[in-house]
């Protein structure tokens, strides 16, 4: 069975492994979406990947702008949409942000997937659709220096698991709102980076990595692949 499989921020971390782990598949067709693609990526030439640049922080229509339309073919019986693309900045006491860095954390990381999510739904009706928001434990628990972080991973759950209530009798759409847990990424050194003013457990995540504990994302990709069988 054919299947298209949308993911966002595919150029590090864990939208890059997800990538990875899709190029290979014949059966799947690939729309990657990044502000940026990595050198590897930038030399494939592979039918089954459409690359798409766009600043997900400056989307406001998906239709005009990403033209998703174009390739929701009826030879795709599933659509799965990755919803990963997010940034932890700006990392800031709340009162000291600058309404510039909060409107554009809150596009990239809330508005963009919302958007993104709604136009699935809206033109796949005779499909299947899986949704798989990559989540984080800071939805569920506030962080000082994290505010908006916190705040649009807890918006974007609160969304997806309306959908998935709405949906609840639909046999054909399935929604997962994941916690991938810490990562050995450039994100936990950025986390790593701050000094105690700014976000007082820093301690704690310098501790994380110091004693291993952090998965690869490679590590965590495949093991998402495999607990859904989204191959």
């Amino acid at each position: 069975m054919e299947k298209l499989v949308i993911i966002t921020g595919v150029n590090k971390g864990l939208g890059n492994a997800f990538f990875n782990v899709f190029l290979s598949e014949e059966k799947i067709t690939m729309i990657a979406i990044s502000r940026n693609f990595n050198d590897e990526q930038i030399k494939i030439k592979n039918k089954h990947v459409i690359f798409i640049k766009k600043d997900l922080s400056k989307l406001n229509n998906v239709e005009e702008e990403l033209k998703l339309n174009n390739y929701y073919s009826s030879q795709f019986k599933e659509v799965i949409f990755i919803n990963n693309a997010a940034s932890i900045n700006p990392i800031e006491s709340i009162g000291n942000f600058d309404d510039e860095s909060i409107v554009k954390a809150v596009q990239l990381n809330t508005i963009a997937p919302l958007l993104l999510a709604n136009n699935i739904i809206k033109n796949n009706k005779s499909k299947r659709i899986r949704i798989f928001n990559i989540s984080s434990g800071a939805a569920k628990r506030p962080i000082i220096g994290w505010g908006i972080y916190c705040s649009t991973k807890s918006a974007n759950e609160m969304f997806f698991n309306t959908l998935k209530l709405q949906e609840e009798h639909n046999k054909h759409i399935e929604v997962h709102n994941l916690d991938p847990g810490v990562m050995d990424t450039d994100m936990q050194k950025n986390i790593r980076s701050k000094t105690k003013k700014i976000m007082p457990n820093v301690e704690l995540f310098k501790e994380i990595h110091k004693t291993n504990q952090l998965k690869s994302a490679q590590e965590v990709a495949l093991e998402i692949v495999s607990t859904y069988n989204i191959l």
